[in-house]
């Protein structure tokens, strides 16, 4: 305020000896001396858009007037004054800028705590792009820096979000990998044929989907674009888990040995290599985010437990201990839980537990069937089947069990979901 008050006496005095020095000037030099110091009066308060406008077109035109003025000292003087205002407008300006860049990434990043729907998804990416564009139009300078370090972060959350589900439906009476937001909107069909197809799975970039299929008379894994095109058979077996470059594919296979074994390969389906040998069935596989480790499911102890093993079939250890049935395991994205379906209490729950097998809850509580959970990208969903409306259902929960809601709400069954990246 202090300062304010001093800037206005030190105005009012140029304009007091400017104004006196009019005396002897020519009319043309008085008129843009006027208006040099009205302008030089008005940068005292640059605080708003509409401030700087008014400002901006005083500069202008005493910009006009001076360079009118014949040679001389009055116009040395008023250009000089002139360059001043015109700093402190440019100046202002860059402030405002960087104040409505950054009011925008701060309402971007206080939106991404919930992604939990396309139109919440669809609503950060607009800000995001909004502030993106603030953000590039600033000067290089600390304030660009720092948001756009923090934009990272908001273009990260909404690559997380998991905006598509793959899952299988039967309700065009055959089972087909279908496709549709995270809030269960636009559910498309993209396989086509007589037989069945099962277990879609993303691969890291979002640009195709491994399944398995009976096309061929016999279980197989194939590979298609995100749109359902140039559908490939890759090999024998089911389940398919992408590696998180995308280079390889986890699945499982009887056809080599007669029984269930976990194997990978690479993405075209060449250099396959078992990863388990037992007599039991090793099945569900799912590559570790960090591609070290693969979760699975095993019956080698008589019935189904979680185990975990290296990526390259090594110091395989078991992570559930009890009679009944835990499968389908699903990691997290942090690398910290394992979800999976158990019949510990009688009926089909998901369960979440530490990756090393502590801490073992049941999330959904339910009476009816839940099985085959999977882990959203930002780790704060899971989605699963259910039939608890009386037929297979996709539903949707946040990661601690609350928030269950049904997605697809078909009359036919829906199972076997899962996340884009």
């Amino acid at each position: 305020m202090k300062k304010v008050f001093l800037w206005l006496i030190i105005v009012s005095m140029i304009a007091v000896f400017s104004l006196a020095g009019c005396k002897g000037q020519s009319a043309e030099e008085t008129a843009a001396t006027e208006v040099v110091v009205a302008t030089e009066a008005a940068i005292v308060d640059l605080s708003t858009q509409a401030l700087v406008g008014t400002v901006t077109g005083l500069y202008n035109k005493a910009n006009g007037l001076v360079a009118a003025l014949p040679e001389g000292a009055v116009k040395i003087d008023l250009a000089a004054r002139l360059v001043v205002v015109e700093e402190a407008i440019e100046k202002a300006q860059v402030l405002l800028e960087e104040a409505a860049a950054t009011e925008v990434v701060v309402t971007a990043e206080a939106a991404i705590v919930d992604l939990s729907t396309q139109a919440l998804v669809d609503t950060v990416t607009g800000l995001y792009n909004k502030a993106n564009g603030l953000v590039a139009a600033l000067p290089e300078g600390a304030v660009k820096i720092d948001l756009a370090a923090r934009l990272v972060i908001v273009q990260d959350a909404l690559k997380k979000a998991g905006s598509k589900i793959a899952f299988v439906s039967n309700r065009d009476r055959n089972d087909e990998i279908y496709i549709m937001n995270v809030d269960g909107s636009e559910q498309i069909r993209l396989t086509d044929n007589p037989t069945e197809d099962w277990y879609p799975c993303f691969s890291p970039d979002g640009s195709k989907i491994a399944f398995a299929s009976i096309r061929d008379r016999s279980c197989e894994i194939y590979i298609m674009n995100v749109d359902g095109s140039e559908k490939t058979r890759l090999t024998y077996g089911a389940l398919p888990c992408f590696s998180p470059d995308g280079s390889k594919i986890a699945f499982q296979s009887y056809y080599y040995d007669g029984n269930w074994e976990i194997y990978i390969m690479n993405i075209d389906g060449s250099g396959q290599v078992r990863l388990t040998d037992t007599p039991a069935g090793e099945m569900y596989p799912c590559i570790s985010p960090d591609g070290s480790k693969i979760a699975f499911a095993s019956t080698r102890d008589g019935n189904p437990e979680i185990y975990i093993m290296n990526i390259d079939g090594s110091r395989q250890v078991r992570l559930t201990d009890n009679p009944a049935g835990d499968e389908a395991p699903s990691i997290s994205p942090d690398g910290s839980k394992i979800t999976f379906t158990s019949d510990r209490d009688g009926n089909d729950e998901i369960y979440i537990m530490n990756i090393d097998g502590s801490d073992q809850v049941n999330l959904t509580n339910d009476p009816a069937r839940d099985y085959y959970p999977c882990f959203s990208p930002n780790r704060f969903k899971i989605a699963f089947a259910s039939n608890r409306d009386g037929n297979d259902e996709i539903y949707i929960m946040n990661a601690d069990g609350s928030g269950q809601t049904n997605l697809t709400d078909y009359r036919t069954s829906d199972r076997d979901p899962s996340f884009s990246p």
